[in-house]
């Protein structure tokens, strides 16, 4: 709730206890098939490599307080809890080789990555240390480096890759006073498609793996979400309110082309806010979207904006003896 200086009162009704969302099928046509049907707090949903099970975290019916990561296999239809601990573990971003989960966690109450095996086997092994909170994007195609965002007080948000073979040592990719995110690896493992508000806005760049190099602007009108590669490596994806983009592209060398971005499809899915809601299958085909409650004809998520005006009145007028 808000209350103005004149006495008008402002307040929110509906769900208050994390989202109610399903998941769909969407093809490059915009047709949505049923994917999750069974409503939940479902967020950063990840294909594993060979498209047959995602992974997403999920907070079942209280909040973020005790979100996990889960898997789902698509054929059965089941999920499968991954992480166990009291303390929130989100954001799942499969190895290559689809044997191993890299999420963030609070164990250690401050946000660093851990994995752990896909199959459920084993503790959870912590891959990042420092005082500040951590998120994984991608992994490249060789399996040897991790993307993640560092959030620094003092410099917003950074891209940084983890080396995942030695000693696992993390360097900066790019820091800069603006926020940097959404680090995604381009199929050949040459490019780093990325996210950041310098022009004012989020827009979408590229930049070359490892660098140095120069950078392309690959959005022209802003974007929401993380963007996402074809498996070829020809097009990017991303999305824009309820639209999603497309984009040719080729790098070659030290020079990079962009061609002009495109409606694929609109729809109006769950909204990106400090989580991913979409993913592309690893063939190219489909995407599943996130969709919430609301939209999906569920009347018990929607939710109310009420002005309530003269409220001071009503208020002065119930403390004053008798009042009612």
């Amino acid at each position: 709730f808000a209350v103005a200086e004149n006495g008008t009162l402002l307040y929110l009704t509906g769900a208050a206890t994390g989202a109610r969302r399903t998941a769909v099928w969407v093809d490059r046509n915009g047709k949505e098939e049923p994917m999750i049907t069974e409503a939940g707090d479902y967020a950063n949903p990840r294909f594993s490599p060979n498209g047959k099970l995602l992974a997403f975290d999920l907070a079942p019916g209280s909040g973020a307080q005790n979100r996990d990561v889960w898997i789902h296999d698509i054929a059965r239809g089941a999920h499968t809890r991954l992480t166990f601990d009291a303390a929130p573990d989100w954001g799942p971003v499969w190895t290559p080789d689809g044997q191993r989960v890299i999420f963030s966690s609070f164990r250690d109450g401050k946000g660093n990555l851990q994995w752990k095996r896909a199959d459920g086997a084993g503790e959870a092994e912590q891959l990042t240390e420092g005082e500040h909170l951590k998120v994984a994007f991608s992994v490249s195609p060789d399996g040897r480096y991790v993307s993640f965002f560092e959030a620094n007080p003092e410099t917003s948000t950074d891209l940084w890759v983890l080396d995942l073979e030695g000693e696992r040592k993390a360097e900066v990719f790019l820091r800069t006073p603006f926020d940097e995110l959404g680090g995604m690896f381009s199929p050949d493992g040459l490019w780093l498609a990325y996210i950041s508000d310098e022009s004012g806005r989020f827009e979408l760049y590229v930049r070359p793996f490892p660098g140095p190099g120069g950078k392309w602007q690959v959005s022209t009108d802003g974007m929401t979400d993380i963007p996402l590669w074809s498996p070829d490596g020809s097009r990017i994806y991303y999305r824009n309110g309820d639209r999603i983009m497309a984009v040719a592209v080729s790098g070659r060398g030290d020079s990079f082309q962009t061609g002009k971005p495109e409606v694929l499809f609109e729809g109006t899915y769950a909204v990106a806010s400090q989580e991913w809601v979409y993913d592309l299958s690893p063939d190219g085909k489909r995407f599943v979207m996130l969709k919430s409650g609301a939209d999906a004809g569920d009347e018990s998520d929607r939710r109310h904006l009420t002005l309530v005006f003269n409220w001071f009145e009503e208020v002065r007028n119930r403390l004053e003896p008798g009042g009612r």
